[in-house]
């Protein structure tokens, strides 16, 4: 492990406009759509849903497939490089989304209210501090409707500090020969994305726990929260390779 700081940018600035042009080469949407199957869909049908809201959006798969499937979208995405791309995917598979440039800090009460707010794609973890994550999962929740939902993944960070790094790169990146490495220093992981051509990017983030998420989302007024690595409810936190809470309020 390194013992030497690690200096964090502002999202807007890790994502730069090359690093984005390789995203969806990086996901590879056919085989994130093998692994992830049905998983969010079923959720979202279930409870009856109609108006979702993604607040980090990327390159628009969660907001496409989710489109597709007949749920009033809304993207959000504070780089706009992202949004730029998720418009272009949008229009290439004919789907109708509403996009905004956005910080979710900036979310306020002049926004509407959704059934169902997802942030997806180990987003959340950009807010490097806590108050800043108090802020944002605040006014998340005051822009979901009675019985919303606020669905939010991450990277499994307990099994990257215990060094059981569990990358399950055929459900989340199904991009051919590129390698994702993590380095945690204190509260930091590092995360390098190596390509085929030898081109690396790197991103940093904040190193969440499970625990610690699911205590956040409790300080932020969500009284049941139901986990799952890697889509299943049953898992090891030495094998999943992604936490995703289910975080609901009464």
């Amino acid at each position: 492990m390194s013992t030497k700081q690690i200096t964090v940018l502002p999202a807007t600035d890790q994502y730069l406009d090359e690093f984005v042009s390789r995203w969806d080469s990086l996901i590879n949407w056919q085989s994130r759509e093998a692994g992830e199957g049905t998983f969010f869909s079923d959720i979202l049908k279930k409870m009856e849903a109609k108006d979702i809201l993604d607040i980090a959006s990327g390159t628009g798969y969660h907001a496409i497939q989710l489109s597709k499937q007949g749920f009033n979208v809304t993207a959000f995405d504070a780089c706009e490089n992202m949004i730029r791309y998720t418009n272009r995917n949008a229009r290439d598979n004919n789907v109708n989304i509403e996009t905004h440039v956005i910080n979710w800090l900036d979310i306020d009460d002049n926004f509407p209210s959704f059934d169902v707010i997802i942030c997806l794609g180990s987003s959340f973890p950009h807010l490097i501090k806590k108050e800043e994550r108090k802020i944002a999962l605040k006014n998340l929740k005051k822009r979901l409707k009675p019985n919303g939902i606020f669905i939010v993944d991450h990277r499994n960070f307990d099994a990257i500090k215990s060094g059981h790094y569990a990358n399950s790169s055929g459900l989340y990146y199904g991009g051919k020969n590129i390698n994702v490495d993590p380095v945690i220093v204190g509260d930091i992981c590092k995360f390098s994305y190596q390509f085929p051509d030898e081109k690396e990017y790197s991103l940093c983030v904040s190193v969440i726990l499970c625990a610690q998420m699911r205590q956040e989302l409790t300080e932020a007024g969500f009284n049941q929260v139901d986990t799952y690595g890697d889509f299943q409810e049953d898992f090891s936190l030495n094998e999943a390779g992604f936490i995703i809470h289910i975080a609901k309020f009464k």
